[in-house]
């Protein structure tokens, strides 16, 4: 399996540099995340070739793209047409750039954000609004040939890897995946068993898996429940299990160290380097 990072690259496309590949590759990653600021709009499919092949030859490429279009699910109607067109233009960026994913989020019925909590984003009606979005949201990543990868919450509509499959049964296309971040699946109940959450997920969603975070998890000694995201060895989550999963995978796809302050991206590296051949599997850059 492949390790890659979610750190190193600036937001400005115009700043994406053979210096920038080459920090990269010194930190021991050749895979990287785009989080750009930039209108897609803006990028010429020649700009994003140019991009990759200044990345390429240092031996890195992109394998994950998150856009300026924000969740697909929002308690506010008349978001979608711009968010459609905002998803449309970075997938056809996202293909020039060779990268296989472009992740977003399901969104939540709560106007605080995407990731933030509500009544209803359990509801069936709420994943009947996911899944006419998912339909329409698609389209452009089959006629480009990559995924919609959807970065899944316990806060939001689809808070559980059973779910996760509902959605995609009901969407129906090829062309819809999960991203797969299993601390973002784990609740107070479920902190200590990560394993079965983990393995769980695994036989549910296979293949649909196409590209994962690696963080973890910390419970906090406050009232009433608090669980915080950490870097990568400095919490609960059951790596071994994780690896063994992942790495069942297809070969190209690639787990990125994610959330993980700079200082912190060696050691979370090397907790999952440790583990992985504690475990016998083979991590590549």
């Amino acid at each position: 399996m492949r390790l890659g990072v979610v750190a190193y690259v600036p937001r400005d496309i115009e700043e994406i540099t053979p210096e920038v590949a080459q920090r990269v590759r010194a930190n021991g990653f050749r895979s990287i995340f785009f989080s750009l600021q930039n209108d897609p709009a803006d990028i010429s499919d020649q700009k994003a070739r140019s991009v990759r092949e200044v990345l390429a030859a240092d031996g890195v490429d992109v394998g994950q793209y998150w856009g300026r279009y924000g969740s697909l699910v929002r308690p506010e109607s008349d978001h979608w047409p711009e968010t459609m067109r905002l998803l449309d233009e970075t997938m056809r960026v996202a293909a020039q750039l060779g990268c296989r994913c472009v992740i977003a989020p399901p969104g939540s019925l709560n106007p605080a954000g995407a990731y933030a909590p509500h009544r209803l984003n359990n509801s069936d009606q709420a994943m009947e609004l996911l899944v006419e979005r998912c339909r329409e949201a698609v389209k452009p990543a089959e006629q480009h040939g990559i995924y919609l990868a959807l970065e899944p919450h316990t806060l939001c509509i689809l808070n559980t890897p059973e779910r996760a499959k509902l959605l995609i049964d009901a969407v129906g296309s090829p062309a819809l995946a999960i991203e797969w971040d299993p601390v973002n699946w784990l609740t107070f109940e479920t902190l200590y068993a990560s394993g079965e959450v983990i393995q769980r997920t695994y036989d549910l969603l296979g293949e649909r898996l196409v590209t994962g975070h690696a963080k973890d998890i910390s419970p906090v000694n406050r009232l009433v429940v608090h669980l915080d995201e950490t870097y990568a060895g400095n919490g609960e989550l059951d790596y071994a299990t994780f690896l063994r999963c992942f790495s069942r995978l297809q070969p190209w796809k690639t787990l990125y160290i994610e959330h993980t302050p700079e200082e912190h991206i060696p050691s979370a590296k090397q907790h999952i380097d440790t583990m992985a051949r504690s475990i016998g599997v083979s991590v590549t850059e």
